[in-house]
């Protein structure tokens, strides 16, 4: 796999794509560094022989350097003037870096720059005109580099992450309907969704012609449902080359990831999750599964996606509840990875693209720690925030509370337990952003004894005693404890308080 750096002259490619390099432990090549060594000349020298002859030798070596090993690569800024460039860079995992003319031409003052050789303003605004839209039509994302060189190199990172877990991953609007790419092939692909998405998303662009609905919301999780896609995909001929594509929300790509993880052991999938629990994360990250009704995903597999698509262009349509269940999800991943998003979703009058920007903020952070533990042995368990007090509540309720409102109570009563037992108060601050989003810190009537109960059914438990997940402060990385019974019901009874009684 190669991860591609685009840009205009001074955005960084090269200095931060060797420092990527250097934390990934993989080799770094800068195209020019291979030209220069190749030609025997320098890049201006190169240029003033004829710019022609420049582009092709470019684009020669740049063939070159993506049939070879893995790496990271940066690449000169009029590398995707040529069609077949273009062609080959989006066949990679590749980045747009970019910052403000003012911060390039500071970066390039020093430096001989054929391009920008005269008036070099009117000649970085003319590059940036004709190059950014391809750039844009490359590249999976634009990166700005005009910050410290170490938190653009964490973010550098954290895309690094998100491309060795989901190498397919596209962002961006119209994602959504590329799922029409893994159609097509030698053999029949599958489209599972439900009818509320097809009905909502309009025409599809080449449908497969295998659709398999399931009922919408938890109902799409049972193992019955999933039987009845075995079936159907048998009689639409599907076989081990087949893909699936989960089009929906987190249910949809939880019960089509299943069936793909064990449809004739296994076959490639791909998620593309429509709502902002799924982008933020139930469609991240592999684990797929199903309900029994002792519990939830007590039947399930880790079976990551082949390709992610995120589009925001969904997330603009959603009505206020879906919203709100999705920013459960949002919250959760900041209180444990991101102080400044946290700060970020006090503000609730969002729009598409700060929606769909957080979105892919929570997608970075998730698949950055998946990428770490892809099976949960270890640190991905840092994920359940919420979710282990969240799961009961949804069995103990019947599902009458919502997945996004358990999770926000889950929020709330691993807050007071790790109080309790950490002696960490992050109490107020989660109860204010979830009570400003709409979402409960509250349920009169939950029985905590009942809800030990359902936990006992919870994978993470151990004998008599729990392991749970415990904020340890906001945008830090929250302490796993094994936490008596005794003690989580003491905390759960918050839950049947007045908000601020305790």
């Amino acid at each position: 796999m190669k991860l591609v750096l685009v840009g205009l002259p001074g955005s960084g490619k090269t200095s931060l794509g060797r420092r990527l390099a250097a934390t990934l432990g993989w080799p770094f090549v800068d195209t020019d560094d291979r030209i220069e060594a190749e030609a025997g000349a320098s890049i201006p020298e190169l240029f003033r022989a004829g710019e022609d002859g420049f582009r092709r030798t470019e684009s020669a070596v740049l063939a070159r350097v993506l049939e070879g090993p893995d790496a990271v690569v940066a690449t000169g800024g009029g590398i995707v003037l040529d069609p077949e460039n273009r062609a080959r860079l989006l066949d990679q995992r590749t980045l747009w870096l970019d910052a403000p003319d003012p911060v390039l031409l500071a970066r390039c003052r020093d430096g001989d720059r054929p391009l920008l050789a005269g008036d070099a303003p009117t000649r970085l605004a003319g590059l940036r005109a004709q190059r950014e839209p391809l750039y844009a039509s490359v590249a999976e994302g634009r990166l700005v580099t005009d910050g410290s060189e170490d938190a653009v190199l964490a973010r550098l990172r954290a895309w690094a992450a998100l491309a060795r877990i989901a190498p397919g991953a596209l962002w961006g609007p119209g994602a959504r309907h590329q799922h029409a790419l893994v159609t097509v092939g030698p053999s029949p692909g599958a489209l599972v969704t439900s009818r509320a998405v097809l009905q909502h998303s309009g025409p599809l662009e080449r449908a497969p012609s295998c659709v398999l609905e399931v009922p919408d919301g938890e109902a799409a999780k049972r193992l019955a449902v999933v039987e009845d896609l075995y079936h159907r995909a048998v009689a639409a001929g599907l076989e081990r080359r087949s893909w699936v594509v989960a089009y929906g929300g987190g249910t949809v790509t939880d019960a089509g990831g299943f069936f793909a993880a064990t449809f004739l052991r296994g076959v490639n999938w791909v998620a593309v999750p429509t709502t902002l629990v799924g982008q933020a994360d139930a469609a991240l990250g592999g684990k797929v599964g199903v309900d029994l009704p002792e519990g939830k995903n007590l039947v399930g597999a880790f079976h990551a996606p082949a390709r992610v698509f995120l589009d925001p262009v969904p997330l603009a349509s959603l009505p206020p509840s879906a919203i709100r269940e999705g920013m459960a999800e949002v919250i959760k991943t900041a209180i444990l990875g991101d102080a400044e998003l946290f700060h970020a979703v006090e503000r609730t009058d969002p729009t598409a693209a700060s929606l769909g920007e957080w979105a892919r903020r929570c997608a970075e952070i998730k698949l950055a720690i998946v990428a770490q533990d892809p099976r949960e042995t270890g640190r991905r368990a840092i994920l359940n925030l919420g979710h282990t007090v969240g799961h009961a509540i949804e069995q103990v309720t019947g599902y009458a509370v919502t997945h996004g409102q358990a999770v926000s109570l889950g929020l709330v009563a691993e807050a007071h337990l790790a109080g309790a037992v950490l002696g960490v108060d992050v109490t107020l601050p989660v109860e204010r952003v979830l009570a400003a989003w709409g979402l409960p810190v509250r349920r009169p009537g939950l029985d905590p004894r009942a809800l030990v109960a359902a936990m006992r059914r919870d994978k993470k438990r151990e004998g008599a005693r729990h392991r749970l997940v415990l904020p340890a402060g906001i945008g830090v990385e929250p302490r796993m404890a094994v936490v008596d019974e005794a003690a989580i019901e003491r905390a759960l009874t918050i839950l049947n308080q007045p908000a601020g009684s305790d």
